[in-house]
């Protein structure tokens, strides 16, 4: 609580207590959905062990052999990373510079410490080509030059150690090929796919049309434009409520906008929302500053009400039936380029352990729950099942739980073929309330951890998300123009 100045004018203690909550503000640790918990040191261990031969061999010899171990990764990694090094890196199209400056802002949500944004991650900077290049390329050949020793570094940590049992060996190799995959879940999240996936967001078609946001009074994208706009379905929050709602897929209630703690848009008045609801960052991910709801005491105060002054929405908290404590239902579809339709990746449930207060949940841990309408792409294939990879664990789906998931599928199935068969690759994050599937949000650039999944299971996604960038580079990158494109179909 805030303390109380006896004898200042109004106007003073209004600005003391603004200032006060904004110092609190600047100190605020966001909860957040929670991986590896480390691995950021990892990047500088392997690199300490290099240069820590500089007593015994010199510098020079030191010089040495980090050149050689560039060539060695260079030559060793695949061709699928290293042509997504280059493209990310160095491409001076329209796509790659927006993603550029986008990872930017996504990097201040999933890096250790990181806090909601003001603003949608496409919108907070513009830095050149060039520029972006730059700032892109010096991260990417220290993480290519040391590579293999921290490849090997990361092998030893605890999240391989605890998770899916697999040979040191070829997880090691599995590393060394795929860079991308060290830290890809984000800084400090683990090792995955995630930034592998992210190669659909590199070649994306982009346009600047598709930069900007949509008419907000209907669902254009039912009609007068074939699928949602960049801008609005990559990572806003509340652009989810209104393509679930317009594709009839159960979603949470939304109460309100709300920003520098003021409700900008009401959806409904305080009388007329559900009794439990959460804040959740318009423009966040990975579950980053969602959080109870404080109440409506201190509502449109303009200083202290949300958790902090940027966007958030107001929307109904989703209670798990099955579950006493929080879970939830990461599900993806797969679009591949030379078929006809979406089809059902896999279905992963994470639950955190009982007693733990948290609105989110761990992301690293769970068990595969396959259906029996639909096969995964990857994974177990047992129909009706719940699988926990780690320690073997099968159990029979609930009835009502299979229901549910069975219909998310075919909704996720129909919502996919809306959003566009440029996007390989979609996640779902799901909750199961009795028979209903509840959507909450769907994600480009989901994850995969390398702890919670075999070898092969690994490669068949590495495979896939390879298959795809270069059936998809030629059209949707290397040979788009986005200025004809935007001007001979106005998409």
């Amino acid at each position: 609580a805030l303390p109380i100045y006896q004898g200042e004018g109004s106007l003073r203690v209004e600005s003391r207590r603004r200032a006060e909550h904004a110092a609190m503000a600047a100190q605020k640790q966001y909860t957040r959905s929670t991986g590896a918990k480390s691995g950021t040191e990892s990047y500088f261990i392997g690199a300490g062990l290099v240069f820590m031969l500089t007593p015994f061999v010199g510098m020079k010899a030191v010089v040495a052999i980090m050149v050689g171990l560039l060539c060695f990764e260079l030559a060793v990694m695949s061709r699928f990373d290293r042509t997504l090094f280059l493209q990310a890196c160095f491409s001076q199209k329209l796509g790659p510079r927006v993603m550029r400056n986008a990872s930017i802002g996504f990097a201040e949500c999933v890096r250790p410490g990181g806090k909601p944004t003001a603003d949608h991650c496409l919108n907070l900077y513009h830095f050149s080509g060039p520029v972006s290049s730059l700032m892109a390329a010096i991260p990417a050949l220290f993480i290519l030059t040391f590579a293999p020793v921290i490849a090997l570094v990361r092998v030893f940590y605890p999240e391989h150690i605890f998770g899916v049992p697999k040979n040191p060996l070829k997880l090691y190799w599995f590393l060394v090929r795929h860079p991308i995959a060290i830290q890809g879940e984000g800084p400090s999240n683990g090792d995955g796919l995630a930034a592998m996936n992210g190669s659909e967001s590199v070649i994306y078609p982009i346009t600047q049309k598709s930069l900007v946001q949509g008419p907000t009074d209907r669902a254009y994208w039912l009609d007068e434009e074939s699928k949602p706009r960049l801008r609005d379905m990559f990572h806003d929050k509340l652009f989810c409520h209104r393509f679930f709602e317009s594709h009839g897929a159960p979603h949470p209630i939304l109460v309100a906008e709300v920003a520098n703690h003021k409700r900008r848009e009401v959806f409904l008045e305080p009388n007329k929302a559900p009794k439990q609801v959460l804040w959740k960052p318009r423009y966040s991910t990975m579950g980053l500053g969602v959080e109870k709801f404080t109440g409506w005491d201190q509502v449109d105060n303009g200083v202290d009400w949300a958790p902090s002054s940027v966007p958030y929405v107001i929307e109904e908290l989703i209670v798990s039936t099955e579950y006493e404590a929080s879970e939830w239902y990461r599900m993806t579809t797969l679009w591949a380029y030379d078929e006809a339709e979406p089809k059902p990746g896999y279905c992963w449930r994470t639950r955190n352990k009982k007693g733990d207060p948290r609105v989110q949940t761990d992301i690293i841990g769970g068990a595969y729950c396959i259906t029996a309408k639909h096969t995964p792409f990857v994974g177990p294939q047992d129909k009706s099942m719940c699988i926990d990879p780690r320690t073997g664990d099968r159990k029979p789906l609930d009835e009502k739980v299979e229901r549910a998931l069975t219909k998310a599928i075919d909704l996720q199935k129909k919502m996919h073929k809306n959003l566009g068969k440029e996007l390989h690759s979609i996640g779902w994050d799901v909750m199961v309330r009795e028979d209903e599937p509840i959507f909450i949000e769907f994600n480009i650039n989901n994850g995969f951890f390398a702890c919670d999944h075999s070898m092969e299971e690994l490669e068949i996604m590495a495979a896939y998300y390879e298959a795809e960038f270069f059936k998809r580079l030629p059209v949707q990158l290397l040979n788009f123009d986005a200025e004809a494109s935007c001007t001979s179909n106005g998409k």
